[in-house]
């Protein structure tokens, strides 16, 4: 008996001490470029969502992430790309909506610095995706009960746009795809 209660006193602990970091969309931005001819092209998407849970908040390799871009969020200054890029030679966004990431493996690789591996969808394709992750800096909004950690976080990483299926003009447009998100995560505050 005093083993069960032990292990459920463990189990109780975990769980309450986990916690979860929703991204502050209106907050957050992602950026790709890519080269196009002899200079580099930027682009954005506007609409993201996704979470962190994380057994430890100051150890980020304890974490689960799952993140979202939505397709037709896409910016390029230009409403006739924009529409091009979501169609079949590239996003294909009326089938696939959203561009996904989810972590398998985090490991510390510095200060506030990981390495996370995890699975890519892009356009239907899922691929081994590896990115470098920092956490920019840590704090609290709102006062009171209202009071909410916050973190943020960058993640950097590339790949070739051709192993996921979209390889309409190649080489006036280069293969490899570079991103940049900047993050600003915010603690959920559970309803007990």
């Amino acid at each position: 008996m005093k083993l069960l209660t032990l292990f459920l006193t463990f189990i109780s602990i975990n769980l309450w001490a986990q916690s979860t970091y929703v991204v502050d969309a209106s907050h957050s931005s992602l950026v790709f470029s890519l080269g196009y001819n002899y200079s580099d092209f930027y682009g954005s998407f506007g609409e993201m969502d996704g979470k962190a849970t994380m057994e430890n908040p100051d150890d980020f390799s304890t974490a689960k992430v799952e993140f979202n871009v939505n397709i037709a969020s896409i910016n390029t200054n230009s409403k006739n790309r924009d529409g091009h890029l979501q169609g079949e030679r590239y996003f294909k966004a009326e089938e696939h909506a959203a561009a996904s990431f989810e972590s398998k493996h985090i490991q510390k690789t510095g200060d506030d610095e990981y390495e996370m591996t995890g699975a890519l969808t892009i356009a239907g394709v899922t691929m081994s995706q590896t990115v470098d992750l920092e956490i920019s800096g840590r704090g609290s909004i709102g006062k009171g009960d209202d009071k909410r950690n916050i973190m943020g976080v960058k993640a950097t990483f590339s790949f070739n746009r051709s192993n996921f299926g979209i390889s309409a003009g190649i080489p006036k447009m280069s293969d490899k795809v570079a991103i940049v998100v900047s993050l600003n995560m915010v603690e959920e505050v559970s309803e007990n």
